[in-house]
């Protein structure tokens, strides 16, 4: 479960339970418990927060939430630390603890599959900044990790419009899900890698050079 810190500034908590405790993770529960159990996290942690007079915002999934603010003083964090190790049993994760400000260039924050970070906009002078949002690299690589697997040789024999419809219906689901912010080039870099896939395997098929006409999209 991270916790980030970031308007203009951030901390990320990564907690775990101890082995053999709580629920197995991929659980058909797994969700709902965890729903059920940070909804007094976010109680908790909100009202802390009013009486300190801090501004925040918690944004969770599941077992995934982040604390979003301008600035949260050290004592909140130790607060926030506190109550998830105290009061809830969790352990935080050293190893994967992070500070993100990710208005600072280069900086992003990953979230649900998602990268959030600021980059330059091409218009109103190099300064102005808007907070791009598209799939992370972590799932782009797993999208082309599923697409390669659906495009081994062992597909050989698959017949084409088949393969063709397993494939689109592959990329519509990724792309329905990730059709928020700006995915364009993300969107473009899937579709190349899924024409060379298709090139790789229809050469294999038949034993000699093929090419797709350009341009040629495989969503359909």
């Amino acid at each position: 479960m991270p916790m980030v810190e970031g308007y203009d500034c951030g901390a990320e908590r990564r907690t775990q339970q101890a082995k053999g405790k709580g629920t197995p993770q991929g659980g058909v529960t797994s969700p709902l418990l965890s729903n059920i159990y940070l909804h007094w996290f976010e109680f908790i942690t909100s009202n802390e927060a009013k009486r300190k007079g801090l501004d925040i915002g918690i944004v969770r999934y599941a077992d995934d939430f982040v604390i979003l603010a301008k600035e949260l003083p050290t004592e909140f964090i130790n607060f926030v630390e506190k109550t998830l190790q105290e009061r809830m049993g969790l352990t935080v994760n050293r190893e994967k603890t992070k500070q993100i400000n990710i208005k600072e260039a280069g900086r992003s924050l990953d979230f649900l599959g998602y990268s959030f970070r600021y980059d330059r906009g091409i218009y109103f002078g190099r300064s102005n900044k808007y907070l791009n949002i598209f799939p992370s690299k972590h799932s782009l690589k797993r999208q082309r990790e599923k697409l390669k697997k659906m495009t081994d040789k062992r597909q050989c024999f698959v017949p084409i419009p088949i393969l063709i419809r397993k494939l689109n219906r592959q990329l519509k689901g990724w792309a329905q899900y990730f059709n928020y912010g700006y995915p364009s080039v993300a969107f473009r870099n899937i579709n190349s890698y899924t024409r060379v896939r298709l090139i790789i395997l229809l050469k294999r098929r038949s034993q000699r050079e093929y090419r797709t006409s350009n341009g040629k999209s495989f969503y359909g």
